[in-house]
């Protein structure tokens, strides 16, 4: 049977830029791609609690063949679906009872990739009594978020090795300028995989740096930095910006709500207003969600598309732009970002 609620009645919420994570695990829920071969969840909430699993229906409409419902359950307010031939797809939801259709009503967009494999040089700085400043609990830390956040992008990480560095202390164990920060990262280059240097401080109270990410592969000083006691997903940051992604604020939107145009269209879920995101959700809360959001300790999201936001850090100056690349597509929908980075 299907419920006759007239359509004011029932809520749906379905939110392709989110933080949650599936249940009984850590897996990110509505990710932006799914590895080939692999499986992920996508979830919506529908409201009210009384409309049965069973009316909430799932189709693939579009990218047939890319994805499968995992166990053919393509109904609930949760579903498991497996990567299958690389290409876009396309889930609609459709809810029985409701005036929706697989056309008009909620969606999440997505791609299948085959996965990248990325090895990370971790340069640990001992001080002038022979400790590290980093422990190695700390950087399998920071490695095992990156893993997590990355599985979004079908990126993943191997630790290449953990290296000590003892002679530097007086000068690289508190990085106080931009030249001392390029100056460590140029101590080796052409790993095949990222260098990590692990301070105990970095200029401008950062937590994270990474040293001329606008400069091609192969420049010596195309280096990350990450300082003890840093957020846990400031490796995470940092490797989008070896990927290419850039730094996105919220700062000015002052009560703008969730739209289309602000959250691009390749993030929204469809519908008008703030469509299928929370009722009157803001944009500055969807931008504090994003990976590439500086200083926020919960910002784990890599959307699929660009969303706008501002440029510069405390810059009302800085106007908002739809070319803040800090999700999976650029700004054409068709280029990925660099998901084989290296320095």
């Amino acid at each position: 049977c299907s419920h006759t609620l007239p359509l004011t009645a029932v809520r749906r919420t379905l939110e392709p830029v989110t933080t949650g994570t599936a249940p009984g695990g850590t897996a990110i829920v509505n990710p932006a791609a799914v590895p080939q071969g692999e499986i992920a969840m996508y979830a919506i909430d529908v409201l009210p609690a009384g409309i049965h699993e069973t009316n909430v229906v799932w189709s693939v409409a579009e990218g047939v063949g890319n994805v499968t419902f995992y166990n053919s359950k393509d109904w609930g307010r949760s579903v498991i679906v497996r990567g299958v031939n690389e290409g876009g797809f396309r889930l609609a939801v459709t809810v029985r009872g409701a005036k929706s259709t697989a056309v008009t009503g909620a969606h999440i967009r997505g791609e299948v990739l085959p996965w990248t494999d990325t090895q990370l040089f971790f340069y640990v700085i001992y001080d002038a009594n022979g400790n590290p400043c980093v422990s190695t609990d700390e950087i399998n830390r920071w490695f095992n978020e990156a893993n997590r956040i990355f599985r979004q992008a079908a990126m993943r990480f191997t630790i290449g090795g953990i290296i000590p560095i003892y002679n530097k202390y007086d000068e690289w164990l508190h990085i106080g300028n931009f030249n001392t920060m390029t100056n460590m990262c140029s101590y080796t280059n052409n790993t095949g995989g990222l260098e990590v240097y692990c301070v105990a401080s970095l200029y401008g109270g950062a937590d994270g740096l990474h040293a001329g990410r606008t400069q091609p592969p192969g420049t010596p000083w195309r280096g990350l930095a990450i300082k003890e006691g840093a957020f846990l997903t400031t490796l995470a940051h940092e490797i989008g910006h070896a990927c290419g992604l850039v730094d996105i604020y919220e700062i000015n939107f002052a009560n703008a709500l969730v739209s289309q145009s602000l959250v691009g269209e390749q993030n929204w879920s469809g519908g008008t207003g703030t469509g299928y995101y929370p009722f009157k959700q803001k944009q500055a809360n969807v931008v504090r969600r994003l990976l590439m959001c500086p200083g926020i300790e919960d910002g784990v999201d890599i959307p699929l598309g660009p969303v706008m936001g501002w440029a510069k850090e405390d810059d009302p100056s800085s106007l908002p732009s739809s070319v803040r690349p800090v999700g999976l597509k650029a700004l054409d929908g068709q280029n990925f970002m660099n998901r084989n980075p290296r320095h």
